[in-house]
């Protein structure tokens, strides 16, 4: 299981049951959590929850607690992540910020972090992010990071068909000081 990691800011680590009463603070603004188009009810959370610890589990990583370092406050979610696309498990990449955290470069200091950690990773030679078209910060973030547009996909959720652009990077081009602030 992918282990804690800490940035000059910031200290990931895998979540917990514990970690549930906090997540409603981002899964239930539906600012935050718009690309799903609805906000996360309290058994949602609970089962998103239990996704990931079962992703632990089985994949080795997932969503991780990220967490500022000066006070252990929740800032966000981030992590690696296996996507299916067109019936391919790839690894991916995400990011969940709470809305007071916007702005502040932690979604970057994070995924910057996570980036590395996987490509050091037996196995791991590219990374992809699943982004809404219409969700134009996190495709900034990705463009910051380093990843380009490398095609388009339909995710299928609660009923609805959601198209997703699809960002890639691969370990050759992956270069953490070099990602743009």
């Amino acid at each position: 299981m992918i282990e804690p990691l800490d940035t000059p800011r910031l200290h990931l680590r895998p979540l917990t049951l514990a970690d549930e009463p906090r997540l409603r603070l981002i899964l239930q603004d539906l600012k935050v959590v718009y690309a799903w188009e609805h906000a996360f009810s309290d058994e949602e959370i609970h089962e998103w929850l239990l996704e990931n610890l079962r992703r632990y589990r089985t994949d080795g990583y997932s969503y991780m607690a990220v967490e500022t370092r000066d006070n252990c406050e929740l800032a966000g979610l981030s992590g690696l992540l296996t996507e299916h696309v067109d019936g391919n498990a790839i690894p991916g990449i995400g990011w969940i910020f709470g809305q007071r955290f916007w702005g502040q470069g932690l979604a970057q200091e994070s995924a910057k972090a996570l980036l590395s950690t996987a490509f050091r990773m037996p196995g791991i030679t590219r990374v992809i992010a699943t982004i809404r078209p219409e969700n134009t910060p996190s495709i900034s973030l990705a463009e910051r990071l380093g990843m380009q547009q490398n095609g388009i996909f339909t995710k299928l959720y609660r009923g609805k068909q959601m198209p997703h652009l699809i960002y890639e990077i691969n370990r050759d081009g992956w270069h953490p000081l070099s990602a743009k602030q």
